[in-house]
């Protein structure tokens, strides 16, 4: 392994550095659990995508053959799961486990990216700061707050990559296949990266002992992602994806559609797009990384060997299966997904470096000056905007929520209105359909939430109860959930649902003033359950008994 380089060297040894990228998880950590526990409500963004079903592994009889339900817990791996599985078997919510997860999982991908970075020639405290930088860019966005497979990668990847750089190959083989059955993105991209790294060992035709001895231990660990990533490969949700040309028609995939991917010019859906972009803009929110990284490339020369060697390799690899990614669209999910694992990487090992050799070029009361500052570093955590503050979703109607919990287990929601989204995890309650579980990836899955979606419209936007009656015999649905602004012509006209609609040739018939919901007339008023706000709960089973009486009664 490369010593460190001389002017990455500090006067302590990199042990005494440890704690810095600790702290500052440490600080992360106690923000996050002050937001994620502060409201009783409040819940990831993701959380309601992959892990609200889950509550099910406690109680079997939440979300009993529900179609979103089964999607979403099928498209996760078993071995993801089971993280959950196991603290549920002793009564834990995974609700409660999603809020405590990004702690653990801060702290530990914190610790191994300084183990990883010490391996690349820099001194304990370049790799301490790249650290702390490594660990707060990933929190401007929300990699870890959101507890799913993508959270547990990070820790999981920098554990192959030390296993891998302090020669502990055979650990590393049994890592990579758990990261495989994981987060197989994750898999895919290490390996790439590993082998990218050992290609200059090919040059000069080595014999074959020499090329075995330098080859036989990364190769062990790739087969090990390779073998997981196969297995999930031949099991998992890959199957039934829908084609470039079927995404292109879609309007969900469109410049203002529900996941938009394509129609926001070339620059944005080759570079910066968060699902498209060679250099999504979430890997550059950090203000502080980008910059010290730069000031590093500067300098490149000066830098270490090794340290260059993993930058060009990291950011290789992200670029490389992002070009596979787009030419096997929807197939290797999110092209985005991978480049943004390679720059984080090497941004990060560039602004340790490079924050210091800054800080070791200064004079001595200077430098005492800056090294005193450093100490504060870890409450750097404080001054990036934590994009879980905007991630943390509390239900509009909370009222309509507590009315929720009483119902059935077995209750199906259905209408339109934000608080859709929120019903699953706050109250552990079906919906029909809903923005938030409105993913157009797979071809049997969104064919049928555009039919729920389109059956909906025809019973809320209605002159009488027989879309209702449809809803109720189709789907089983016992309670309409309606926003009064969202089925107003201003309301329809700015609603995610409505180019899906117009494009399945469903759109509600509302007059330039009004839209006519008959559920929502005063001769229904009995049929309401509760009301908060703009939000009107009614009863499905009275909604149909009390239209269909006769006149006299």
């Amino acid at each position: 392994m490369e010593k460190p380089h001389p002017d990455l060297t500090d006067t302590l040894s990199a042990r005494h550095w440890g704690w810095l990228p600790l702290a500052a998880a440490v600080v992360i950590g106690l923000v996050w659990l002050i937001l994620a526990f502060g409201q009783a409500d409040a819940v990831q963004d993701d959380v309601r995508q992959h892990v609200a079903w889950l509550e099910a592994m406690r109680d079997p009889e939440l979300f009993r053959g529900d179609f979103i339900a089964s999607f979403f817990v099928s498209s996760n791996t078993p071995l993801f799961k089971s993280f959950y599985w196991l603290p549920a078997q002793a009564g834990i919510s995974p609700l409660v486990m999603a809020k405590l997860y990004p702690v653990a999982l801060t702290l530990l991908t914190a610790w191994l990216a300084w183990r990883f970075f010490l391996t690349t020639g820099i001194g304990g405290l370049a790799a301490a700061l790249g650290a702390v930088l490594f660990v707060q860019g990933i929190w401007a966005s929300d990699d870890i707050a959101s507890a799913t497979a993508r959270a547990f990668s990070w820790p999981m990847l920098l554990a192959v990559l030390v296993c891998w750089r302090e020669r502990r190959f055979l650990p590393g083989a049994g890592l990579g296949v758990v990261l495989a059955l994981t987060y197989p993105s994750a898999a895919v991209f290490a390996g790439a990266m590993i082998g990218l790294a050992h290609l200059p060992d090919l040059r000069g035709r080595p014999a074959w002992p020499e090329l075995r001895q330098r080859w036989a231990g990364p190769a062990l660990i790739i087969a090990g992602m390779a073998a997981g990533a196969v297995f999930l490969l031949a099991t998992g949700t890959a199957k039934g994806m829908v084609s470039l040309a079927e995404a292109r028609a879609m309007v969900e995939f469109g410049p203002k559609g529900r996941t938009s991917f394509f129609g926001k010019g070339p620059l944005s859906y080759w570079l910066f797009s968060k699902r498209s972009g060679a250099m999504p803009e979430t890997a550059l929110r950090h203000a502080v990384l980008v910059v010290a990284a730069v000031a590093a490339l500067v300098t490149w020369r000066r830098l270490p060997g090794t340290l260059k060697h993993m930058v060009l390799a990291a950011a290789l690899a992200g670029f490389l299966l992002w070009a596979a990614a787009h030419l096997l669209l929807f197939r290797l999910y999110l092209p985005a997904r991978f480049p943004l694992m390679g720059l984080r990487l090497a941004l990060a090992l560039l602004a340790g470096a490079g924050l210091a050799a800054w800080l070791l070029h200064l004079g001595e009361r200077t430098r005492r000056a800056a090294v005193a500052a450093l100490l504060a570093v870890p409450l750097l955590a404080l001054a990036v905007p934590l994009k879980a503050l905007n991630l943390i979703n509390l239900p509009d109607a909370p009222t309509l929520m507590q009315a929720l919990r009483s119902a059935p287990k077995d209750a199906l929601v259905a209408g339109f209105s934000p608080d859709l989204d929120n019903i699953p995890s706050d109250v552990q309650r079906r919906v029909l359909t809903a923005r938030e579980f409105h993913l157009p990836y797979n071809r049997a899955y969104v064919r049928e939430m555009r039919a729920r979606l389109g059956d909906t419209a025809q019973a809320v936007f209605a002159d009488g109860p027989e879309g209702v009656r449809v809803l109720a015999a189709r789907y089983g649905v016992t309670h309409l959930l309606i926003d009064r602004v969202e089925v107003t012509p201003e309301g329809v006209a700015h609603s995610w649902w409505r180019p899906i609609l117009a494009q399945e040739g469903r759109l509600p018939a509302c007059s330039a003033e009004a839209c006519r919901v008959w559920a929502l007339e005063p001769e229904q008023r009995r049929c309401v359950v509760a009301e908060d706000r703009q939000q009107t709960l009614l009863s499905v089973a009275c909604l149909v008994i009390d239209d269909s009486r006769p006149q006299g009664e």
